[in-house]
C-alpha cells in the first residue's frame, strides 16, 4: 500500500488513519480517514487490485457516467497498481439481514429489487457501445461445485453425502445447462449482487465489486442475489416481484421465458455459490454448522429446480 499516501496527497488531502480490511479479496483493501481540502474528515475505502484481477478498473471507466447512481466511486487509477477510491458504505446488508423481522426483510428486498430493476432498464445507455462481454453458461460452475463437494466429503464429516456431486452433474446434463441460450433480453448486469456486495447508504442501495459486469439476462443478477436467501417464501416473493418491477419499467418478459431463464441461471449460480461457500468453510471463515445448513439447502434447491424445469420441458 506504499502508493496510498502519495495518491491521497495528490488530491491535497491528508491521510489521518489507515486500517487494512481482512477477508478474501481480489487485492488489498483499506479503510481510511482523510482530511480533505476543506478540512472535512471523510471515511473512504481504498482498493488496490492484484495484477491479474484489475479488469474492474476498466469496467468503471466504461460505466461512468451512466451508472453513477449505483456505486460511490470517487477516483480511479489506471496506472500500476490499478486502484479505486470509494465512499465507506459501512457494513454489507448480509451482516444484519438474518436478524431482521419478516416485514423488514421484505421491505429491504423490495428496495434492492427496485434498484436492480433501475439498472436493468437504463434507457439512456447504448449497451452495445460499451463492448462488454456477453454472459454465457458453461460447465465451469458445475465442475468447481463438484470438485468442492468432493473435497468436503473427503473431510469425513458425518453429514456429507457422496452422491451430491453426481446430483449436480445430472442437473446440468439433464437440462443441457452448459448449452443454454437465455430467452429473454440482454441488459447491463452487475454480475455479483449478493448481499455481501450490497449496501444501504444515505437511504439508497449501492453495489460494489463490478468485476463481473456483462451483458446478460436480468435474471442473472436476480439469481445471484438469491444466493443469500434461505427462505422459500422470500425466494418466491423475489421471483414474482422482480418480473412485475421490470414490466412496470418497460422491460416485459414472457412468463414462460422468465421462468425458464430463472431456472437455468438459478441452478448455475447456486452451484457457483455453493462451491464458494465450501471454500470459505475450508479457509475457516464459516462454521461447520453453517456450511451444513448451506449445503443441504442449496442441494435441495438444485434438485427442486431441476425437477420443476424438467416438468416444464415435458
Amino acid at each position: 500500500m506504499k502508493y496510498l499516501k502519495k495518491r491521497i496527497s495528490e488530491n491535497w488531502w491528508e491521510l489521518l488513519d489507515h486500517e487494512m480490511m481482512n477477508g478474501v479479496h481480489a487485492g488489498c483493501i483499506s479503510r481510511i480517514t482523510v482530511l480533505d481540502e476543506c478540512n472535512n474528515k471523510r471515511k473512504l475505502v481504498y482498493k488496490e487490485f492484484a495484477a491479474d484481477r484489475n479488469n474492474e478498473v476498466g469496467i468503471y471507466n466504461k460505466l461512468f457516467p451512466y451508472v453513477e447512481a449505483f456505486f460511490r466511486i470517487n477516483q480511479v487509477w489506471n496506472s500500476n497498481p490499478a486502484a479505486i477510491l470509494m465512499e465507506d458504505l459501512g457494513v454489507p446488508l448480509k451482516e444484519n439481514f438474518e436478524g431482521l423481522s419478516s416485514n423488514d426483510k421484505r421491505y429491504l428486498l423490495t428496495k434492492i429489487l427496485d434498484k436492480l430493476s433501475d439498472l436493468h432498464t437504463i434507457s439512456t445507455l447504448d449497451i452495445t457501445g460499451l463492448y462488454l462481454p456477453k454472459h454465457t453458461l458453461s460447465t465451469e460452475w458445475q465442475d468447481w461445485c463438484c470438485s468442492q463437494l468432493d473435497r468436503l466429503c473427503a473431510l469425513n464429516l458425518n453429514w456429507t453425502e457422496s452422491s451430491w456431486s453426481e446430483t449436480v452433474k445430472k442437473a446440468y446434463k439433464l437440462l443441457g445447462i452448459y448449452d443454454y441460450e437465455v430467452s429473454g433480453p440482454l441488459v447491463l448486469t452487475h454480475g455479483d449482487p449478493h448481499l455481501e456486495n450490497t449496501f444501504e447508504y444515505d437511504g439508497s442501495i449501492f453495489l460494489i465489486d463490478w468485476e463481473w459486469t456483462a451483458l446478460a439476462s436480468p435474471l442473472r443478477d436476480l439469481t445471484i442475489l438469491l444466493q443469500d436467501i434461505y427462505d422459500l417464501d422470500f425466494i418466491l416473493f423475489v421471483k414474482k416481484l422482480y418480473r412485475k418491477l421490470l414490466t412496470e419499467k418497460g422491460l416485459y418478459i414472457d412468463e414462460g421465458k422468465y421462468r425458464k431463464d430463472f431456472n437455468y441461471l438459478y441452478i448455475d449460480h447456486t452451484s457457483m455459490m455453493l462451491a464458494w461457500e465450501i471454500e470459505k468453510y475450508i479457509l475457516g471463515y464459516i462454521s461447520e454448522k453453517k456450511i451444513k445448513e448451506i449445503v443441504e439447502f442449496k442441494m435441495r434447491e438444485i434438485k427442486g429446480t431441476t425437477k420443476e424445469q424438467k416438468s416444464l420441458l415435458s
